[in-house]
C-alpha cells in the first residue's frame, strides 16, 4: 500500500512539473490559467498521497522509501530507454 501511494505521489510530482512548465511558457493567459489549475491540484494530490502513507507507516520510513523510489525513478530516466514514458 505504501509503495502504491508513493508511486502515485511521484506521478503527480512529474505531472506538476510538466503542467508548471506549460503554464509558464504558454502564449495565452487563458491557457496559462488553465494549466495553473492543474499545477495546484497536482501539488495538493502529492501532499495527500504522502499524508495517507504516513497513516500506515511512520513519517521517517515513508520519506526514506520515497527517497528510494525517487532514486530508482532517476535511474530509469537516466538510462537510454526510448520507450520509457509516463502519462503519455
Amino acid at each position: 500500500m505504501i509503495d502504491r501511494l508513493l508511486v502515485s505521489a511521484q506521478a503527480d510530482a512529474r505531472s506538476y512539473e510538466g503542467f508548471d512548465f506549460i503554464a509558464k511558457h504558454t502564449y495565452t493567459r487563458v491557457m496559462a490559467t488553465h494549466y495553473a489549475g492543474y499545477v495546484k491540484a497536482d501539488s495538493e494530490n502529492y501532499a495527500t498521497y504522502i499524508d495517507l502513507a504516513t497513516e500506515y507507516q511512520d513519517e521517517k520510513s515513508v520519506f526514506a522509501r520515497l527517497d528510494d523510489l525517487a532514486a530508482y525513478e532517476a535511474k530509469l530516466f537516466s538510462e537510454d530507454r526510448a520507450k520509457l514514458r509516463l502519462l503519455s
